[in-house]
């Protein structure tokens, strides 16, 4: 982030919202990147009562692992992401991924003789974030995973969740309001789940929305953008280059939250693009295009 963390504790006091919940939310946060085992360890007992159980690290196989050459930080991140993707659909999806990862690595070690200006390891964050959309089936997924329910179980003992709903699909047909689920609600995230491989086939009813072309499109222009940026990535320009592929990762929100920042986000990669190429924005749009 570009700034620091005593900034970033002035802006949650700031807000006056919550502030020693936020920051101590931060400080956990910041220790489990630092020292994940440490913090595992320590909350694997809160108040007396167990954790819900954790997952189990993935065990990739050998086609889908990192590079062995690559910087331990970005084969962590990837390793990561990777088994993330198996979870969030299949092994399919994750090998595109890793494929994607591994040609900007090949690009910016070409271009740049070393993978130490982040251009690749900001990739694998900002594709990652456009690929694993919180669609309906992500949704269902997450909210059945085990530590989950457990979690739930022990914060509101003997209570039972009430899910507040909004699918875009039923919005698209005219719901003006959230749906209620209590009884049918774990069913129906189990059948999403199970639906989850039909993700981005013709049987992807999901798929059909505007919302989920315009999140399929933008991946598309996503991957134009980092194209053009290697085309010109040198020493000198890695700061540059950095900063566009960057730009998967300054999207955020959902519907038209997230409409309205992928059209500020563009705006600024055009602007950026065409100071790196000194091109102008008809002929970046052409060379997008073309890709």
């Amino acid at each position: 982030m570009p700034f620091g963390a005593e900034e970033l504790a002035e802006a949650v006091r700031l807000n006056g919202v919550d502030v020693p919940a936020s920051l101590a939310a931060i400080a956990w946060g910041r220790a489990a990147v630092a020292s994940p085992e440490i913090v595992t360890a320590a909350l694997a007992s809160v108040d007396g009562h167990p954790a819900g159980p954790s997952r189990a690290p993935h065990v990739l196989p050998a086609s889908l692992e990192p590079d062995q050459a690559w910087p331990e930080n970005l084969r962590r991140l990837t390793r990561l992401r990777v088994g993330d993707l198996i979870d969030f659909q299949n092994d399919r999806v994750a090998e595109r991924y890793l494929a994607e990862v591994r040609n900007v690595a090949e690009r910016e070690r070409t271009a740049t003789g070393s993978l130490s200006g982040g251009v690749t390891e900001t990739f694998g964050r900002g594709l990652y974030a456009l690929v694993a959309v919180k669609d309906e089936y992500e949704v269902a997924r997450l909210h059945l995973l085990e530590e989950e329910q457990a979690a739930f179980r022990h914060t509101f003992p003997g209570a039972r969740p009430v899910y507040m709903l909004k699918p875009p699909l039923l919005a698209q047909l005219g719901l003006q309001r959230k749906i209620k689920l209590v009884r049918s609600a774990r069913p129906a995230f189990r059948v999403l789940r199970a639906a989850r491989h039909l993700r981005g086939t013709a049987l992807d009813v999901f798929g059909w929305t505007a919302e989920r072309r315009a999140e399929r499109r933008f991946l598309v222009e996503y991957l134009s953008w980092v194209g053009l940026a290697l085309d010109h990535l040198t020493p000198a320009t890695v700061d540059a280059a950095r900063a566009i592929v960057n730009a998967a990762n300054d999207v955020h929100g959902y519907a038209h939250v997230r409409r309205s920042s992928i059209t500020a986000v563009r705006a600024i990669v055009t602007r950026q693009l065409s100071e790196l190429t000194g091109s102008g924005s008809s002929q970046l749009d052409r060379s997008a295009a073309a890709r």
